[in-house]
């Protein structure tokens, strides 16, 4: 390996001896402390573009009159199309692999003879305890969905909370720091 004071040699070499490269260095630097302010504009602009499209939605649910949303008319499709879609979803799902690749494997305790077996009890608890939770959670969001698009009183008061949020998100994008 070189020292530094060899590495240095060799450079100061290339950079007298070769003007192509000493000219692509030089502009180099010149372009990345010319795009450093544009970059800058550009972050500054996206963020204020998108705290302006929040408040924009926040108008949008503010000034909804409360008709409740109507449900879309959609062929009736059978239950195990639903889930074998939902099972597809997962699988193509990389929050569910990485969850299972980076955080399950802290929990295997490694003195055991069979990781492999742990791994799968692991897993097996999280698969039971997903298909719990979201079975539970279209069960109850089917019953109040009835409720909630037939009552115009709750659909307003939604629409003020949403337009709150999204007001509350957009000034905090616009008058953050970054």
């Amino acid at each position: 390996m070189k020292s530094r004071d060899e590495l240095t040699d060799h450079f100061t070499r290339i950079w007298f001896s070769c003007p192509l490269f000493r000219t692509t260095c030089t502009y180099c630097c010149y372009l990345r402390n010319f795009c450093r302010p544009l970059s800058i504009l550009s972050r500054l602009f996206d963020c204020y573009r998108g705290a302006a499209y929040l408040l924009f939605m926040a108008y949008e649910a503010f000034k909804d009159s409360g008709s409740a949303a109507k449900p879309l008319s959609q062929p009736s499709r059978p239950y195990f199309s639903l889930y074998r879609k939902g099972i597809v979803m997962n699988i193509l799902n990389p929050k569910v692999s990485l969850f299972f690749l980076a955080l399950l494997p802290q929990f295997v305790n490694q003195q055991a003879n069979s990781s492999a077996l742990q791994m799968l009890i692991l897993e097996g608890v999280f698969i039971l305890q997903a298909f719990l939770i979201f079975s539970a959670i279209s069960f109850f969001a089917g019953k109040i969905a009835f409720y909630v698009v037939e009552n115009h009183a709750l659909a307003r008061k939604f629409n003020l909370a949403k337009a709150l949020l999204l007001a509350l998100i957009g000034l905090q994008i616009a008058f953050s720091d970054q």
